[in-house]
């Protein structure tokens, strides 16, 4: 049964918009508390609130629009009227300094509210 992606794609710019704020908090308050989150730094699949705010809480180091982070293309899957994949490709800029990173969440609705059930984030690998 399709669905419209448009409030799964507005939880990605969201978490796009709270990266480059350098506000770890706003990051972690998009994910469910039961999420499955893999960072791209992360040693061990997080699976409580506390882990997943621990790990945005890096942001801290970083001053607002220090960074920018940029969707570059990506697919969405809707899977039911409440879930959506979402699979692609953005970039971190950071002055002259690109990080080209692959993405993929599953963003579902709990009631009215769209949050992230599931996060896996990882460098890009150079194309062969």
């Amino acid at each position: 049964m399709p669905t419209e992606t448009e409030p799964a794609m507005a939880v990605l710019a969201q978490f796009l918009a709270s990266f480059a704020a350098a506000d770890g908090a706003a990051a972690a308050r998009l994910f469910w508390p039961d999420a499955l989150f893999w960072g791209t730094t992360s040693p061990d699949l997080a699976t409580e609130a506390e882990q997943v705010q621990a790990y945005f809480s890096s942001f801290a180091q970083w001053r607002p629009q220090q960074r920018r982070a940029e969707w570059i293309s990506g697919t969405t899957l809707p899977l039911s009227d409440s879930a959506v994949m979402i699979s692609g490709r953005w970039q971190i800029v950071n002055g002259e300094s690109l990080r080209p990173l692959r993405l993929s969440m599953l963003v579902t609705r709990r009631g009215e509210a769209w949050g992230i059930a599931q996060f896996h984030n990882s460098p890009r690998p150079e194309a062969a």
